[in-house]
């Protein structure tokens, strides 16, 4: 598995230096499985926008949920897949009353057998002050976790900050 961990605070430019490493890649079917759902105008307008940046050589999933599932259905050695973003989809799972760590735990068994590469884009969410409420600081230990999980397995890790990429591992 060749997977690399793109980690940082918002409007770092995570998405867009994914997006740079994936487009270098020219032997692989490359496919962009997408977290964010259309939730308000706001939201609409961002993937509106996300889509036109990605262009036609990326196949867009557009997967809130069940990502382990769909990198299982495409593991294969010729794909590229990049997730966008798992910030989303932690958050995503906490509002539909899914058990996150066990899929968290799905989701790093996908990862370590998957046969392709594979990007991954998070937010680093411990660098600030710790939450006054408890289910914001399930949220920030949960990502907090997988965040460590997906670091630890992936063959190169980049922290972005303002636009600019810092490989830590």
């Amino acid at each position: 598995m060749d997977c690399t961990f793109i980690i940082g605070g918002a409007k770092s430019g995570k998405s867009r230096y994914a997006l740079s490493i994936g487009s270098k890649i020219k032997d692989k079917k490359k496919i962009f499985i997408a977290t964010a759902q259309p939730i308000d105008p706001e939201m609409e307008e961002k993937i509106k926008k996300h889509r036109e940046e990605r262009g036609r050589e990326w196949i867009t999933i557009e997967e809130p949920l069940n990502i382990s599932e769909r990198i299982k259905e495409l593991s294969d050695k010729d794909v590229l897949i990049l997730i966008d973003c798992l910030t989303l989809w932690v958050n995503n799972l906490l509002i539909y009353n899914l058990d996150p760590r066990k899929e968290i735990e799905d989701l790093i068994k996908c990862l370590s057998s998957f046969e392709g590469m594979i990007i991954v884009v998070s937010n680093e969410v411990g660098m600030g002050i710790v939450p006054q409420d408890e289910l914001t600081r399930r949220y920030r230990d949960l990502l907090g976790y997988l965040n460590q999980e997906v670091a630890h397995l992936s063959n190169k890790v980049i922290f972005m900050i303002a636009g600019i990429p810092i490989q830590i591992k």
